[in-house]
């Protein structure tokens, strides 16, 4: 699953900020790929 968060030109900060606020409520960032685990 992928996900794409867009703004308007010069919205950066904003983007970035609900990228942050999406990765804490959803846990996203405290899993860990199995991938990883192996070597790959």
């Amino acid at each position: 699953m992928g996900l794409q968060i867009i703004g308007p030109a010069h919205a950066d900060l904003a983007v970035l900020q609900v990228g942050h606020a999406y990765e804490l409520a959803s846990g996203v960032s405290a899993t860990r790929s199995p991938l990883l685990d192996k070597g790959l």
